[in-house]
């Protein structure tokens, strides 16, 4: 059995202990027993917004001008600090280690994709399969707390939580169609709850232009471009914002549907995370447009058309935040952050013909003998370490300015929300944007590990998942069987 099936195996055996274990037989949203790591019970609710690629050299202007009015009050009423991030600056690594507060040597993932022994040599997308740690959410759900996750980077196959998990590959997104394509499994905990979700997936052949047209001023050769693209084109600005915007927007209306039923039902998750995806793939591929300054002749015409393209899409999140933020309650610390930062690579996309990548257009596109030609692809955006980070609401002090590393966020979170700080974590606790009174009252604790409630290292080293009592063990100490 390769490590890929048996990690399947072993999530599949998760789910069905716990549905058999934790619920009713017609209850269609099981709950595992009860929690079995102790806790203080500080009332405060987390709602984590990943922008990826999010940078304060775009946002702080936007502030300025007052085009970022959520961001911007969050920061006057909390706390800021720019976000060290980790060489190399490969998003699903990154965002791993917000996850887990672990280094990409412990957690595992380190790449975008790894070779699969399952798929021939095919690159295969980072996957929880490949994860060997305990993620925050894991930790949380095991001290009883509810949860809601949509989209995080290498989240797919769906893990048991204690609420929901939507996972990176619900949609077909620029990566997934780059490496091991679109997945019909796995792509949400609790299962039913894909067939639900099902109709919210905006498929990129079929973009949401009027989202679109808010983000870029198309003109006509311009838009016969992005519908005439049936794959993302690595560094090809207009097909890689179109499969973005709709992966972002099919997780938005995901995040929206649940959210209002939560409402309806009784509250929202304890911890809520939410990514957002279109700023990476837009800044690489039209910095040139926002900071022209630093790159050689640029065509007036389409500078005056698509410099505010990357601002654009920060004010879109900005009003995603403040529909987020309006549905929570005054005791949910809303934390924003990025995995990296952006920076001009100095380099102006180039034309080439668009021959070379005949089988990524439409047939009548690349039939057409005027006006396409060609194809601009090139990076002009890159990654710079300096990402973001915002917090405000609950116990936040208002104005903290801090330093602060990718490591420190899931601390923080589990001190806010009253658990013990593992000591193994390379981390540590944000306290000075913390009100001493909140750190007064719920002091910090600490715990030597939680690694070894879920033994992932075991099971993915080649135990056999449906016969091993370390399986049944990790079950046990989670609550979720007795």
């Amino acid at each position: 059995m390769t490590r890929f099936a048996l990690t399947r195996a072993v999530l599949a055996l998760l789910a069905t202990v716990w549905l058999a274990g934790c619920s009713e037989p017609d209850d269609p949203a099981p709950t595992p027993a009860a929690p079995v790591i102790e806790s203080q019970k500080t009332g405060v609710r987390i709602l984590l917004v990943g922008i990826d690629g999010a940078t304060f050299n775009v946002i702080d202007p936007l502030i300025e001008a007052g085009d970022l009015p959520t961001l911007g009050g969050l920061i006057r009423g909390g706390a800021r600090a720019v976000l060290e991030s980790d060489r190399p600056m490969r998003s699903p690594a990154l965002w791993t280690t917000v996850a887990t507060g672990r280094t990409r040597q412990d957690h595992g993932i380190e790449h975008f994709t790894s070779e699969g022994e399952e798929a021939e040599g095919e690159p295969v997308l980072a996957n929880s399969g490949m994860r060997r740690t305990l993620t925050i959410w894991d930790i949380l759900g095991a001290a009883g707390r509810t949860i809601g996750v949509v989209g995080w980077w290498a989240s797919w196959p769906a893990e048991p939580v204690r609420g929901w998990l939507v996972t990176d590959r619900m949609t077909r997104s620029r990566w997934s169609e780059w490496a091991d394509g679109v997945k019909q499994e796995g792509l949400t905990y609790p299962a039913e709850l894909t067939d639900e979700l099902l109709p919210l997936i905006v498929d990129p052949l079929d973009p949401p232009m009027e989202e679109i047209r808010k983000i870029i001023e198309l003109d006509a050769a311009d838009e016969a471009e992005l519908l005439a693209a049936t794959r993302p084109v690595r560094a090809h600005g207009l097909s890689v914002l179109k499969y973005a915007l709709s992966t972002q927007v099919t997780y938005e209306r995901i995040t929206d549907h649940l959210l209002a039923r939560a409402d309806r039902e009784g509250g929202r998750p304890d911890f809520l995370a939410v990514f957002l995806i279109a700023n990476d793939a837009i800044s690489h591929t039209f910095w040139h447009y926002h900071q022209p300054e630093k790159f050689g002749s640029i065509d007036p015409e389409r500078l005056a058309r698509l410099g505010p393209v990357v601002a654009n899409v920060y004010r879109r999140n900005d009003d995603y935040l403040a529909e987020l933020i309006a549905g929570a309650d005054e005791s949910t610390v809303t934390i924003v952050i990025s995995d990296h930062g952006f920076r001009p690579s100095g380099k102006l996309p180039t034309a080439g013909a668009k021959r070379r990548l005949r089988d990524a257009f439409t047939e009548e596109f690349t039939e057409t003998e005027e006006g396409f030609e060609t194809v601009t692809v090139g990076q002009s955006g890159v990654h710079h370490p300096a990402g973001i980070f915002v917090a405000g609401g609950g116990p936040i002090v208002a104005g903290s300015e801090t330093d602060a590393t990718l490591y420190d966020l899931t601390p923080t979170i589990l001190a806010l929300m009253g658990l013990p700080i593992p000591e193994d974590l390379p981390g540590r606790v944000l306290t000075e944007i913390i009100d001493p009174a909140f750190l007064e009252r719920y002091p910090i604790q600490t715990v030597p590990t939680y690694e070894r409630l879920i033994n992932r290292r075991a099971l993915l080293a080649g135990a056999d998942a449906e016969n091993d009592e370390s399986t049944m063990e990790m079950l046990r100490s989670l609550g979720y069987i007795q």
